[in-house]
Order: C-alpha cells, then structure tokens, then sequence
C-alpha cells in the first residue's frame, strides 16, 4: 500500500556508498513531479554550476506507480545544462516499475565516480561496478553487454549515456530499455559529469495492492468521470 512517507536511496559515487531515507512530505507533494522537486529543493546547490559533481541527479516516481495502468514514468530531475537552472524529463520503458518493485520512490546520485561506473540498485541490493571498457561504446552495445553482466532479465531496467552523453552533448539523451528516453533539456549532459555511464535498477521486493475489486471500481470511476464533458 501507499506509504505515509517517501522511501529514497541515495547514492554518493565518490565513495559507491549508498543510504535509504525516509522523508515526510506525502500529503504535499503530487506525484513523481513533486517529489523530484521536493528532493532538488532540498539538495540541490543553487550557487554551484550544473556540472557540479554535487549537484543531484533525481529519479522519481509518483504514488500511483504499480497499482494503475498508464502510470508508468520516471521523472529525472537536475540542474540543466541549456539554463543552469531546474528541470525535468519523462521517461517510459520498465524504470517505474522497477522502482516500485525495489520498494523505492525516489534514487539520488550525487558525487563523481573515479572510473566509468555502473550502478546496481535491487531491493536488497546495491553496488557500483567499473565499467570502463564501456567507455566509447553505443547504448545498443551497452545494453547488450550489461544484459549479459547483471541478468535480471524480466524484472530489470537498463538506463544509459552512449558517446554523444560522454562527450556531453547537449542534444544527448538517456535511454531507458532500448526504445524510451530522458530527452528534453540536458539530461545526458548533466550525467557525464559524474564518470557513471549506466544505471540498472532490478525490482525484486514484493509491492502490497489493494484488492482487485477496489481497483476496478477507482478505475471506473476515474475513466469514467474523465470521459464525462463538463
């Protein structure tokens, strides 16, 4: 069910130590949006350049993640490259639900790693592997070698930079499972900095959901009334 609370992992790559939080703020903050720019207004450093190693990279997701269909984005949040200030992109593919089925809400990236790095997030898992010989390849190649390295298949969700992102373009996006993106404004760009080319998160945790009549009968009734012209 729907904590009171939002669970967040956060990631420093400069010591590949991580810690989960429990932060207030459920009841004033709506959906992964919320949440990205509750956390940014929280740890982002509004006096240091985007490219500070220190400046959060944030992925969220919102309440609804998991128990309704549709409701399967990832908010990335950071300070972009195009205005040196907030901004957001959604993402698609499996990162939303594996997310929730590795009981978090929100995962936060701070610091540089001092190698190509990739990041392994579970639900009773975490670890940062050097992935330099990576380094130069295309996200398709990535994709397929990280396949091979971490398994999961089924539960995982593979993000990462290819060149483009490592020579930080700022047309450079983050790819998410092959065919989704983080496009909009920088977020690739804003991801170099910190020397970790992939991400995986593999939800592995069980996710507690309401009764299925419930369910239908919220969906119904929220379809329903969306239907309706006023």
């Amino acid at each position: 069910m729907i904590r009171e609370h939002f669970r967040v992992l956060k990631i420093d790559l400069a010591t590949g130590r991580g810690q989960v939080e429990e932060i207030e703020g459920r009841d004033a903050c709506a959906g992964g949006s919320g949440l990205a720019a509750l956390l940014f207004g929280r740890l982002g450093l509004a006096d240091r350049s985007w490219e500070d190693p220190e400046q959060p990279l944030i992925f969220a997701i919102g309440p609804l993640t998991g128990y309704f269909p549709l409701m399967s984005k990832v908010v990335c949040a950071f300070k972009s490259p195009y205005h040196d200030q907030y901004a957001e992109s959604h993402g698609g593919g499996r990162a939303a639900l594996s997310m929730r089925f590795a009981d978090l809400d929100a995962l936060v990236i701070t610091g540089k790693a001092k190698r190509p790095s990739c990041v392994v997030v579970g639900s009773r898992k975490l670890e940062v592997k050097d992935v330099h010989y990576l380094w130069g390849r295309s996200v398709q190649r990535t994709g397929q070698m990280l396949r091979r390295i971490v398994g999961g298949s089924g539960h995982r969700s593979i993000l990462r930079i290819g060149p483009a992102g490592e020579n930080r373009s700022a047309m450079a996006c983050i790819n998410v499972d092959t065919y989704r993106h983080f496009g909009r404004l920088g977020a690739a760009r804003s991801w170099a900095p910190r020397t970790s080319r992939p991400s995986r998160s593999w939800g592995t945790g069980p996710s507690i959901c309401p009764p299925a009549r419930n369910m239908r009968r919220s969906s119904k009734r929220s379809t329903g009334s969306s239907r309706k012209r006023p």
